[in-house]
């Protein structure tokens, strides 16, 4: 009762702006509630290892402006691309086609800022080691569902090695699953362009490998988010995935938010 009368609020506030009867898109609207919507993205913070090893750097916050000396607060945010839940787009791994580099393609101009907002978003099928890649369809998202972040997520301990992604990188604890260059290919035949695993990253913890899995997705024009966190709460299919990061002229990836709103029972 209480949506259908935000909705017909909706739709008549509509009318009054647009001059006009109420438009469908306002009486269909549902909003949705904190149980239907699941947050993927881990936070974000100092103290956590989420950055990769060998040359990236930890995320520093620079609190330059601060209550008492202002009226407000303000902080500058130094993060490294690589760091905690990301997003990355062609580039990130293929140079442009004018650059005469290797690897070099069509795709290596396609910065996150050029990147459609609707390949951001859309229907997820979540892929778990039992589903069948032949499922997917045109605009929907893959998610590889491993279960690696929720499993290994955590402050760090006294004593014990990090094993979300340094312990792995070092060679110190168990890799992630990952996606290897023919599913992606197999995906793009499909129509996907956005896939997504909760895993430090698409690709295998194996330098080359992951490498040739990111040129695989490049070479499709695909963008990645990885280090979901949370992804066992979706359906296998059916829910609405958004991964929204700043709009950074150029910019090859980064940090972003995502979440999923679940289907209607």
């Amino acid at each position: 009762m209480l949506s259908r009368t935000r909705n017909s609020i909706l739709a008549a506030a509509a009318a009054l702006f647009i001059g006009s009867a109420p438009v469908c898109f306002a009486q269909g609207y549902a909003v949705p509630s904190a149980n239907d919507v699941v947050d993927l993205t881990p936070t974000l913070s100092t103290k956590l290892k989420q950055w990769w090893p060998f040359g990236h750097h930890a995320p520093q916050v620079f609190d330059y402006k601060k209550h008492g000396e202002y009226a407000y607060t303000a902080d500058l945010l130094l993060i490294d691309n690589d760091t905690a839940l990301q997003l990355d787009c062609p580039p990130h791994m293929m140079p442009p086609l004018e650059s005469g580099l290797p690897n070099a393609g069509y795709w290596g101009s396609m910065t996150c800022d050029k990147a459609p907002v609707w390949q951001m978003m859309g229907e997820t099928v979540k892929v778990d080691g039992r589903s069948i890649l032949d499922k997917t369809g045109a605009g929907e998202i893959v998610i590889f569902h491993t279960g690696f972040t929720d499993a290994h997520f955590r402050m760090p301990e006294r004593g014990r090695v990090e094993a979300a992604v340094a312990g792995p990188v070092n060679g110190e604890t168990e890799g992630w699953p990952a996606a290897t260059p023919e599913v992606i290919q197999h995906l793009a035949k499909k129509g996907v362009r956005h896939v997504a695993i909760d895993a430090p990253r698409i690709g295998s913890v194996v330098e080359k490998e992951a490498a040739m899995t990111f040129w695989a997705a490049a070479n499709e024009g695909m963008v990645i988010s990885s280090y979901l966190i949370g992804a066992g709460q979706l359906p296998p299919t059916g829910a609405f995935y958004v991964f929204l990061n700043p709009k950074i002229e150029n910019g090859h990836g980064g940090p972003g938010r995502a979440a999923a709103i679940l289907p209607h029972k």
